[in-house]
């Protein structure tokens, strides 16, 4: 789950029963990031963010 929310105050304890809720009904983990930090992370991986892709 990507968020704009700052975490930073949130509350952890209610977010992690939420996830291993999920997580047991659905059988499906849930990682929650900020939308800010995941585009930072990964547009560090590409050389030049003008390229275009080749077909």
């Amino acid at each position: 789950m990507l968020t704009t929310a700052d975490m930073s105050n949130a509350s952890w304890d209610e977010i992690e029963n939420r996830i291993s809720r999920i997580l047991q009904i659905h059988g499906c983990e849930v990682i929650v990031n900020g939308v800010y930090t995941t585009l930072k992370y990964y547009l560090r991986l590409l050389s030049n963010t003008a390229d275009r892709p080749r077909i």
